[in-house]
């Protein structure tokens, strides 16, 4: 009797290779959480910043020079976490990677 796909065996009676399973890619919905809190983050510093310098410039008359400061140093605060969310993104890729 021969043997058929439905038996379990192969063509010429060796047993069907088991698929191996491949790693799960980590790319998914956990990486792009972690990409829209970095840009929530952005987002809010400069936002923050802002309107704290508006208000001081409103407080202290010096309009619109802390406004452009709050703006700059908001700005920074924001790219800099932008910055350090992506090497640990860059870094759990490499972890991932050698494993």
């Amino acid at each position: 009797m021969g043997t058929s796909a439905l038996d379990g065996a192969a063509p010429g009676g060796k047993p069907w290779p088991i698929a191996r399973k491949k790693k799960r890619n980590q790319y998914g919905l956990g990486s792009m959480g972690r990409a829209s809190s970095a840009g929530i983050e952005l987002a809010v510093a400069v936002v923050a910043f802002l309107v704290l310098g508006w208000w001081l410039d409103g407080k202290l008359g010096t309009s619109p020079w802390l406004t452009l400061v709050g703006l700059v140093f908001g700005s920074g605060v924001g790219f800099r976490s932008l910055w350090k969310a992506s090497q640990e993104a860059l870094q759990r890729a490499d972890d991932e990677d050698q494993d």
